[in-house]
């Protein structure tokens, strides 16, 4: 598979999908654990479909965040 088809077929998306002004106020957030709960889930059931041959994860907390709550097994 050429580049131009690697690009192609790529998917690019976000592991929480709400966004907030800062990161103190996304952690005072009285609903962040159910919103975060909610990504995963969505997060979950997209890989599920999508059947990736591989992930990119662009973050160190991001690839911990996914692999505790997502990709658990």
């Amino acid at each position: 598979m050429g580049k131009e088809a690697e690009l192609r077929d790529s998917v690019v998306f976000q592991l929480i999908f709400f966004r907030s002004r800062s990161s103190r106020h996304w952690h005072a957030n009285k609903m962040r654990d159910e919103m975060e709960v909610f990504c995963y889930k969505k997060v979950r059931e997209i890989l599920t479909k999508i059947e990736p041959h591989m992930i990119l994860v662009l973050g160190f907390e991001t690839y911990w965040q996914l692999k505790k709550n997502v990709l658990e097994n």
